[in-house]
């Protein structure tokens, strides 16, 4: 659990509780392994996820138990870090890189 922890994100707090929840709870966890929307709709946990977090929770299939299921997760949301860090490094580019428009007019 600690391991978890130290890998898990600050940037997704929502996430590494939700994980916390299905290791203390057998039955969610066993819906989040099979029907992982219906768990985060299940409205006594109170989950505040983005719909960039709903759809990483989504994402994830074929996990054969929770701790599967947290390292499955845990791989996706370093890919989504990475992808968005690109992402911006990207536009940044694009936008130092742009040729400057003449502002005169004829």
């Amino acid at each position: 659990m600690l391991e978890l922890s130290r890998r898990m994100s600050p940037q997704y707090p929502e996430l590494e509780r939700l994980v916390c929840v299905a290791l203390s709870n057998q039955r969610f966890a066993s819906l989040l392994l099979t029907t992982p929307e219906a768990a985060l709709d299940i409205g006594h946990h109170g989950f505040q996820l983005s719909p960039a977090e709903r759809t990483l929770v989504a994402s994830i299939n074929g996990a054969t138990d929770i701790h599967d299921f947290a390292a499955r997760l845990y791989v996706k949301m370093q890919q989504s870090r990475r992808d968005s860090l690109h992402s911006a490094s990207t536009n940044r580019s694009e936008r130092q890189f742009q040729p400057i428009q003449p502002a005169y007019s004829h």
